[in-house]
């Protein structure tokens, strides 16, 4: 019996490594728990039910309502514990015990709050930034500009995701967490009015079609209705998916910005934060339907 006993030891105790291991490994974003048959009821049998958050504000793109019913759908997504909350009572402590955080429509937020987001990233949430919040300002924060990094420069504005904390002496590089640089909303720069039918341009995967967020979805996929036109700064991330607008695109100085600009971006320690420069929602409008993005999204 003692061999056996032994044996059996052993056994438990290499399954109970795996089972760290794996944990680990999910836990961090390196794989996800569909990677493998079964181990999705295991992870979440152990660590219950994933918690989903959705953090709205009184304007911007987005419409968070119809994201919780997307993601709630049991025909594609099918999640569960959907919570949805006003950004004026966010703060780092009840992030955390959520296991996704979306931020949408919440074109102004306090430089405070961007700071809870990104502790709670920090600490191990997986974040998804969307289109134009966090661009605003509250009334009591300020932007950051370049001569308040270098005196010698022109005071020109870094990023609206780029604040200073005069209070503490601190500078808050969201735009650096996030891996972009806001610079406006396709319909405003262009100058026309949007509609959800409205065609912008083909779709382009710039990380290999395998990539965990575009898995399965088709070539040469096109895009419709307004988004956030940004600038991959390139400060460890990678670019997911771009837009080809297939049109040259000029600022209201006349300044060329191009006709290729990023879809979907991802940053940090296993890709635990991600921009959207779409709402995930506007990809199952009419005419579209591109379910795959919520699912990869969520998955």
């Amino acid at each position: 019996m003692r061999p056996l006993l032994k044996d059996a030891y052993h056994i438990a105790l290499a399954l109970g490594m795996v089972l760290l291991i794996l944990g680990l490994t999910t836990w961090s974003g390196i794989i996800s728990c569909r990677d493998i048959p079964g181990w999705c009821d295991v992870y979440y049998g152990i660590k219950g039910a994933p918690r989903t958050l959705i953090v709205y504000g009184d304007a911007g793109l987005g419409d968070p309502a119809a994201l919780a019913t997307a993601l709630r759908n049991p025909q594609h997504v099918a999640a569960t514990n959907i919570s949805q909350q006003d950004i004026d009572f966010i703060s780092a402590g009840n992030l955390k015990q959520f296991d996704l955080v979306i931020v949408t429509r919440a074109r102004r937020m306090s430089t405070d709050t961007l700071r809870a987001f990104m502790e709670y990233a920090d600490a191990g949430g997986r974040l998804v930034w969307t289109g134009d919040a966090g661009t605003e300002i509250g009334e009591k924060d300020q932007y950051l500009y370049t001569d308040d990094i270098d005196a010698n420069t022109g005071h020109e504005l870094i990023s609206p995701w780029a604040r200073k904390d005069a209070e503490n002496n601190e500078q808050v590089r969201f735009d650096q967490y996030i891996s972009t640089s806001y610079i406006g909303t396709w319909c405003v720069l262009r100058e026309t009015s949007c509609n959800p039918e409205q065609q912008i341009g083909t779709l382009v995967p710039e990380s290999g079609a395998d990539h965990k967020l575009i898995f399965g979805i088709k070539q040469d996929l096109r895009l419709y209705g307004d988004f956030a036109l940004v600038e991959d700064i390139g400060i460890g991330s990678t670019r997911v998916l771009s837009v080809d607008t297939e049109t040259i695109v000029r600022d209201e100085e006349n300044n060329d910005l191009g006709r290729v600009f990023p879809i979907i971006v991802t940053s940090g320690i296993g890709e635990r934060v991600v921009y959207y420069a779409i709402h995930p929602e506007y990809f199952i409008r009419e005419p579209a339907h591109y379910w795959l993005f919520l699912e990869n999204l969520y998955d």
